[in-house]
């Protein structure tokens, strides 16, 4: 007897659905050949259909996640249609903001604004003025009506890009989106380019800075040598900036980013 095709189903349930039990149902067929193993044939539609299994378990957590906590973020792999998880969710889901959000928001403002214009910077060599630039117009109108009366002209993008322009060369991203796929997470440095010479994780920082942070940008890009942090808010230096913080030896940094991520598994299930 000739087998001209094979047929492989799987179904199951997931309980953890935002309202009830999902129970999908998959089916997959293939012709064969005279050639094909029918076993081998079998394997890799099964291989196939699990991976199904494991995308909609993964969407039906995430549905889940989204609706119960809005301060848990995720970007899509297109490689594997699955949503990690953010690397900033994983560092502050937990964290207990000791400011009201309304002036957390005009600090992410202003940060929102440095580093947009000092991409625009390294990209076009010249200062934009983010009163002209639509797509800044909620930032900014946030700033100039805020309480706390922030403005991105106090802090000290403008002398320092200039300042070290030079030492930052081809840029290979900038705040383009880096999957860890071992650990499960994603990221988006602000920028990937040699400093100084070296291949480096680069940040803009206008106020603190975590190189556990860095960190978990280094564990998902090849080849990178340092980290680096550009300190670019309020400077009372007369020279108008402050010096680039460089880290060479980040393992223990990791290792702290390491911890953040499997209490997050812990609590999420993710």
């Amino acid at each position: 007897m000739k087998i001209k095709e094979i047929t492989v189903s799987k179904s199951g349930v997931i309980p953890i659905a935002s309202f009830s039990n999902l129970k999908p149902f998959y089916s997959a067929t293939a012709e064969l050949n005279e050639k094909d193993d029918i076993d081998e044939c079998m394997t890799k539609l099964e291989d196939k259909l699990d991976a199904r299994f494991a995308m909609e378990e993964n969407k039906a957590l995430i549905r889940l996640i989204k609706k119960q906590f809005k301060n848990v973020g995720f970007h899509k792999n297109e490689k594997d249609g699955k949503e990690y998880p953010r690397e900033s969710s994983i560092m502050d889901w937990d964290k207990e903001w000791r400011i009201p959000i309304h002036e957390l928001k005009q600090y992410g403002a202003r940060g929102t604004i440095v580093h947009k214009i000092s991409h625009l910077f390294l990209t076009e060599n010249e200062w934009f003025d983010p009163n002209g630039m639509e797509d800044l117009q909620d930032e900014v109108n946030l700033l100039l009506s805020g309480n706390l009366k922030l403005h991105w002209k106090d802090c000290s993008h403008k002398k320092f890009f200039e300042k070290y322009r030079k030492d930052i060369g081809k840029i290979e991203a900038m705040e383009e989106v880096v999957f860890n796929e071992e650990l499960f997470y994603s990221a988006t440095p602000d920028l990937i380019a040699p400093f100084q010479g070296l291949k480096s994780i680069i940040d803009y920082k206008t106020g603190t800075y975590d190189f556990a942070q860095l960190a978990s940008f280094a564990a998902c890009v090849k080849g990178i040598k340092q980290l680096v942090v550009f300190p670019v808010g309020k400077c009372d230096n007369v020279s108008g900036y402050k010096k680039p913080i460089i880290k060479t030896d980040w393992k223990k940094d990791w290792e702290e980013f390491v911890e953040k991520r499997r209490k997050f598994r812990e609590n999420f299930g993710i």
